[in-house]
Order: structure tokens, then sequence, then C-alpha cells
């Protein structure tokens, strides 16, 4: 790596100093404007991004969530990656590579993705509810943060993302414990009434995200915060996950998951149970 991103030293060969890209120009002049960016992070060797977080949340983001220090070798996908900050710490930690995916391409994604200053990240416009992620291969750590309040299907997310988990899931997101601890219930926002985003729909209590976690297969440690006993009633939580073999739907959620997933695979088990009933029924009359 340190062979690639050399070249944004401006080395001097023959005397001259090497002209930068268009790319890299355009990259130089957008990193400190805010508004272009998400997250905080060097793009280029000394070059950092105004994100909407700051230098300072991020490091208390990824000291509180317990972002792994050592990704010596891992295999990394960023869920919701936006304009890859966590790509980036993931793989300043040694990561071997980083797919990092979105939905959507930032103007911060597009001319960061333009210039490669990290050329073992790659970036894919690719949605969590895709068969195109469907198809992507497990991975050793994922990044999940920041993602489970925009979709609709919370439980059918993290089934996904279950899905492609070789190791250690890092996931971040929202609580809300205004409705009580118990029983587990989640506010649903049918417009913008949380936080004036018409994209956050959902707000679970720990008691719901909890049992969702177990129900899609994982077990958990909670990282942030260290429970209720804070006294704040809703805020951002995070987990370290790993894949467990004791949840609810077993097989279903290792090989494939949704609803469409489940249903085709219960269609396939009632037409085996009729098939074998029909060749009972013939072996009895015969």
């Amino acid at each position: 790596m340190t062979g690639e991103r050399g070249r944004f030293m401006r080395s001097v060969r023959s005397g001259e100093l090497d002209p930068m890209t268009p790319e890299e120009q355009q990259l130089r002049i957008l990193a400190p404007v805010k508004g272009n960016w998400f997250h905080s992070f060097e793009a280029m060797p000394g070059l950092w991004t105004a994100g909407h977080k700051s230098r300072e949340v991020m490091e208390f983001e990824l000291e509180h969530w317990r972002f792994p220090a050592d990704l010596t070798g891992k295999t990394v996908l960023d869920i919701g990656c936006a304009d890859g900050g966590f790509s980036v710490a993931a793989l300043q930690r040694g990561a071997r590579s980083v797919l990092a995916v979105d939905e959507q391409v930032t103007t911060g994604m597009r001319h960061f993705n333009a210039v490669r200053p990290y050329p073992e990240i790659e970036f894919r416009q690719v949605g969590l509810f895709s068969d195109a992620f469907m198809a992507l291969p497990k991975f050793d750590f994922i990044i999940f943060a920041g993602v489970l309040y925009h979709v609709h299907d919370m439980l059918e997310a993290l089934k996904r993302v279950r899905s492609k988990a070789a190791g250690t899931v890092m996931l971040e997101t929202v609580y809300n414990q205004t409705l009580g601890a118990w029983p587990p219930a989640a506010i649903f926002y049918e417009k913008d009434e949380f936080h004036n985003d018409p994209t956050n729909w959902w707000a679970p209590n720990f008691a719901c995200l909890e049992a969702m976690l177990r129900v899609a297969g994982f077990d958990f440690e909670r990282t942030l915060p260290a429970g209720p006993e804070t006294g704040l009633t809703e805020g951002r939580a995070a987990y370290l996950l790993t894949p467990s073999s004791e949840g609810l739907f077993g097989s279903i959620t290792e090989s494939a998951t949704g609803s469409h997933s489940m249903l085709e695979e219960a269609h396939q088990l009632i037409d085996r149970l009729r098939a074998e009933n029909a060749e009972l029924k013939a072996r009895l009359k015969s």
C-alpha cells in the first residue's frame, strides 16, 4: 500500500514534481469543504476530510464501539459506508481488503473512488436488500453502523447481515426506551419525526433489538451504552455480534434470508411431504 499511496506525495522525478491528476486536484479541493463528507478521515496522506462527524467524534466511536485494534489479514464488509470513513479505519488497522457498499453514491465517495488512494478499498453501489448483496461472499469482519433504523424491515436486515458474517459484526444503531424497557417494542416514525429525517423509520427498545439479534442468529455484547441505568431513555447503542448456531431460523438464516426465501423453502418442504405421502399411499394400495 505504501508504494501506491506514495504517488500522491508528488515525488521528484528527473528534477521535476509529478503533476497531480485532475481527480487528485479535485479531491484536494473538496476534502476541506463541509457538506461534501459524512466522516472525517485521511482521504490522502496529510489530507483530512471535513466530515459531519468530526475527527473527535470518529475517535470516540472507534474507541467506545470497540472497533478492533487489529484486523490484520481480515476481509471487511462496510455496509452503508457513506464516504468510507470506517473502511479507511479498518484498512489502517491491517485489513487485507475492504468492500464498502451503499445504496447511494455520495459526492465524497465518487471523488474518493476516482482517486483510490487506498486500492484495497473497493466501493460498490449495492443495497442491503438487493440480489447483488446476497451474491456476496462471507467476510471476517462486518461494519453495520447507522443503517438499521433506515430500513423498513429490521429483522430481515439483520438476517441478511448474519448470512455474510464469518466472524464479528460491529452494529451501531438507535434505541428508544420511552415506551418502557419491557415488553419488546419499537417506535415507528411515519414521516420525519425523528431528527427531521424521513428515512429514519424505527427506534426499538433494548428488549426488542436484542430479541431480533437472537432470532437473526447472533450472540452479542452491548458496548455502548452500559445499559438503561445510564438514565437515558433514547440514544445510540453499539454491539459486537458473533454468529450463533442457536438462532431460531438455524439453517434458513445460514443459507438464505428473507421472507421470500423462507416461504420458498416452506413450499419445497410441503411439496416433498406431499410427494412422500402420495408414494406411501400408492404402496399401501399395492
